[in-house]
């Protein structure tokens, strides 16, 4: 795991300039630090958090063709070195190993990579960089380009201080507003961009000339549907599930799985449990009252105990929130607007580990909130906009078309058309149950949560993995178009799994996620900095929000009305994040 940065600019022969980057993103790789630089204005540097190869991972890597700087994991790579590398035995870094294939392969080999990546290679025969993409989006990497160079890095502060990049996009601001999360390849600030997943960019040095093409369509490789019988259907996802528990469970440093006392996470620490002795890590509410609705700490506990784990517990309590809520919110670098409390987890694991697995992605392989059953529910006819945006994507966020007509004050396109962009675009590959079931993998899952993932996580020098993202087990889940779910039972398979490994207190707690108590926090805790914040004159002042917001929105919140409270935060956030940036 590493972060990775590199640029070309005709105007800047300095080595000071990648040392400067570089050493902004420390905090993701603080182990090794790495760079190439050369005579014609190319510049790559690495921080490397040391996890496999150890000492023998040191980045970049160069061949007589290629430079190449990577951030992540191949988590296959020893299978792919066996199967293509007989000779190369010995090689125990999964860098150097992608280095060999890609000189040997071409960029073709990327489709049997099984992990999370961003890659970075300058080809010195044609003086073109490209930048690769992996497939879920896991890993971000942003870039700026203009007519004489072009910047790339994983995260945006070092782009947007090197370059002084201020000014903001007003539809990603408004975006913002109603999804809690910036979404796409343009980001809140103008002129950076994130690589979308799957994708590849080149750049050609010469010329300044760049290219985009895609290396992967998620929806066209699961176009085909399984039909084997249910039986079967079990004993093979049973093993798949296995094996990708164990492939991304590797790793040269000591790793611990986090326990919320949800399925999903605590499915993976129980097929670890059966391979070795794990280290497991629960977030739980200090005792009070009212906060017992969020608390899964007696699942945990219990789950612990059946687990034989090595157990922490991380007690947390509104005052961490306060104290750390300016740091959550510079480390995100964009607002961001949903569950920060991953990042007192995180601080904690610190101490201790380097890698963290997690349950991240059930959901949204599992079911999905049973979005689609719902969706069926309230109308059949699944490709048409008006029924999409009321009976989907208003449905999960609540900042609708007439909100946003009388609030915000420059006017932007609806998100929903975006949503359903991304759903109509799978019409002709995909029946609409698994089409419908796959928008919240290509927004939510990526923009949301792997996003804070990897923010918050990288901020501490920790590595997440993510087994639910496994591609085979991923390929396999989406083959099945009826028995992901039943009518009787939410996540079928994984339920059924979870009666052979988990106690019956588990498989029968309602779920809970990973919620703040956000009225609790901004009534009692934070009270004085909601109204500063959210202020009349702050809401003139920031130009994005009628003032009015304060009136109708503020105040009924701090008298007890919880009607709107995720898009209260929201707006709370966007304006600390903007008057403090």
């Amino acid at each position: 795991m590493c972060g990775i940065v590199g640029f070309f600019d005709k105007n800047t022969l300095n080595k000071n300039r990648i040392k400067n980057l570089t050493s902004q993103i420390t905090h993701r790789g603080p182990d090794e630090e790495g760079y190439y630089t050369n005579y014609k204005g190319v510049y790559f540097g690495v921080r490397r958090l040391s996890i496999i190869d150890i000492d023998h991972g040191k980045q970049p890597v160069e061949s007589e063709k290629y430079v190449l700087v990577f951030n992540g994991e191949i988590l296959n790579f020893k299978e792919l070195r066996n199967k293509y590398l007989s000779k190369k035995k010995y090689i125990k870094s999964d860098t150097k190993i992608l280095l060999l294939l890609i000189e040997k392969f071409g960029l073709k080999i990327l489709s049997e990579l099984n992990g999370f990546f961003v890659i970075a290679i300058f080809n010195k025969l044609n003086n073109k960089i490209l930048i690769i993409r992996d497939r879920f989006g896991i890993k971000p990497l942003y870039y700026t380009t203009n007519k004489s160079s072009f910047y790339f890095c994983s995260e945006i502060k070092p782009l947007k201080n090197i370059l002084n990049i201020t000014d903001l996009d007003t539809s990603q601001v408004n975006n913002f507003f109603t999804l809690g999360y910036v979404y796409g390849e343009n980001r809140i600030f103008k002129n950076i961009k994130m690589l979308s997943p799957g994708s590849i960019l080149e750049y050609n040095v010469n010329n300044n000339q760049k290219k985009f093409s895609k290396w992967v369509d998620i929806k066209r490789d699961i176009s085909k549907l399984n039909s084997i019988n249910q039986k079967d259907t079990y004993s093979i996802f049973k093993k798949k599930i296995f094996s990708a528990v164990h492939t991304w469970s590797r790793s040269d440093v000591d790793k611990v799985f986090t326990l919320s006392g949800g399925l999903d996470s605590s499915i993976i620490a129980a097929i670890s449990a059966k391979q070795e002795k794990i280290n497991t890590i629960s977030f739980v509410y200090k005792k009070n009252d009212k906060f017992n609705r969020f608390n899964e700490v007696n699942n945990s506990d219990l789950l612990a105990k059946k687990l034989k784990s090595n157990h922490e517990k991380y007690y947390w309590s509104p005052s961490d929130f306060k104290n750390d809520l300016f740091d959550i919110i510079d480390s995100l670098e964009e607002p961001f607007g949903n569950s920060l409390l991953p990042w007192f987890l995180f601080k904690k694991i610190k101490k201790t580990f380097k890698v963290c697995i997690t349950g991240n992605g059930g959901d949204e392989l599992f079911g999905n909130y049973r979005r689609v059953e719902n969706y069926k529910k309230l109308n059949n006819n699944f490709y048409n906009i008006s029924n999409f945006e009321k009976n989907y994507f208003n449905k999960i966020y609540q900042f609708n078309r007439s909100l946003q007509n009388k609030y915000l004050l420059n006017k932007s396109e609806n998100p929903s058309k975006i949503y359903y962009k991304v759903f109509e675009n799978g019409k002709k590959l995909l029946d609409k149950e698994r089409n419908l079931a796959l928008v919240d993998y290509l927004t939510h899952l990526r923009e949301d949560q792997l996003f804070s993932e990897d923010k918050m996580s990288m901020k501490h020098s920790v590595e997440t993995r993510t087994p639910f993202l496994d591609i085979k087990l991923f390929k396999f889940v989406y083959s099945l178009k009826k028995k992901r779910t039943t009518p009787k039972e939410y996540k079928y398979l994984l339920s059924k799994l979870g009666r052979h490994l988990l106690p019956n207190e588990v498989l029968k707690s309602e779920k809970k996620g990973f919620s703040m108590p956000l009225s609790i926090f901004m009534r009692e805790n934070f009270c004085n900095e909601v109204k500063h914040y959210l202020s009349r004159k702050n809401l003139t002042k920031t130009g994005y929000v009628n003032k009015e917001f304060y009136n109708d929105f503020v105040l009924p919140m701090l008298k007890g009305n919880n009607n709107n409270i995720q898009i209260i935060w929201n707006m709370l956030i966007f304006h600390i994040w903007f008057i403090n940036s």
